[in-house]
């Protein structure tokens, strides 16, 4: 604006205030904007309830990396990235008589806060190829992100009348590909492919459940994750190694960040076989049962402690 205008616009110029440069733009509107509206927004609507707020500022969260995702623009990476926030001094400037737009530098009256977003658990992005392998003995599994390269794949097992019945997903192979870009490009979910002597047999969609819509039905703590899974080829259906691909995608969620205490589902409440499963599996027990605004649903939760208390204590199937 400065360089565009200030030749036609007699108050834009050195002598009547502060030209700020880009960065500095950053720093004064997230003030006004995000520390000065909405963190004062936050703190008022949770009432010094810690909880509360964590899932406010993460659910602003979501919001920015979604902009982002849409729009490329340096502000939003300056909100998401820094550190440090500026906070401008308002009793300062009363006290000192200062004049924020004609002070030398308006840094006098800004002081630097911890970032709140930044607070939260960090994002790990970007992750490719396999993360976790496993001799059954009969068998080895392998878990491997899922890649648009998967894409014929996945529009077969969507297509199945034994997962569309309850994903819900039976689209096109153009809708497919951009629920498939979608999960790629989210700091919250881990897309995953799940395969049996290197051939995929199945799906685990993994997230942070904290992040999700499941976060104020279950009191999800901050690395809680949570898990929808599908098994689309027909002969591993009714075989042991449907059990063994849910216990250890269980197992991988639980170690993949060391901080994680809990994995959560919520299938549909008339999905008996996933909830059959559910009582067998070391760690899984099932809550209760509640709605969401799309489908009744069971809540199920593996809790760390015991899961890794019956896995290696033999109480498996």
């Amino acid at each position: 604006a400065y360089e565009k205008y200030s030749h036609k616009y007699e108050f834009i110029r050195d002598s009547k205030g502060n030209i700020l440069g880009k960065d500095d733009v950053n720093k004064v509107f997230g003030y006004y904007l995000v520390v000065n509206t909405v963190f004062q927004t936050i703190s008022s609507l949770s009432n010094s309830e810690q909880y509360l707020e964590k899932l406010l500022l993460t659910d602003f969260r979501t919001f920015l990396f979604s902009l982002r995702a849409e729009f490329k623009d340096d502000f939003l990476d300056y909100l998401l990235e820094s550190e440090e926030l500026y906070q401008k001094g308002n009793m300062r400037c009363c006290i000192e008589s200062l004049n924020e737009n004609t002070i030398d530098s308006p840094w006098k009256i800004y002081n630097k806060i911890p970032n709140p977003l930044k607070a939260l658990r960090q994002l790990n992005m970007g992750r490719t190829g396999y993360l976790y392998q496993y001799d059954l003995g009969y068998s080895k599994l392998s878990l491997r992100t899922l890649e648009e390269s998967d894409l014929e794949i996945f529009y077969k097992w969507h297509h199945q009348d034994f997962v569309k019945e309850f994903w819900e997903l039976d689209v096109s192979k153009e809708e497919l590909l951009k629920y498939i870009r979608n999960l790629k490009a989210s700091p919250y979910q881990l897309p995953l492919i799940l395969e049996k002597d290197s051939m995929a047999v199945g799906y685990f969609e993994a997230y942070w459940a904290f992040d999700d819509r499941i976060a104020p039905y279950c009191g999800a703590e901050v690395y809680d994750r949570g898990i929808h899974l599908l098994f689309g080829e027909q002969k591993v259906l009714r075989s042991r190694f449907v059990y063994d691909g849910i216990l250890h995608a269980t197992k991988f969620l639980l170690e993949d960040d060391q901080r994680t205490e809990r994995v959560w589902g919520e299938p549909r409440s008339d999905n008996k076989k996933i909830l059959k499963f559910a009582e067998k599996l070391p760690g899984w027990r099932f809550i209760k049962e509640f709605d969401f605004p799309h489908k009744r649903s069971a809540l199920i939760v593996c809790e760390k402690e015991l899961f890794f208390k019956e896995y290696n204590g033999g109480a498996l199937l």
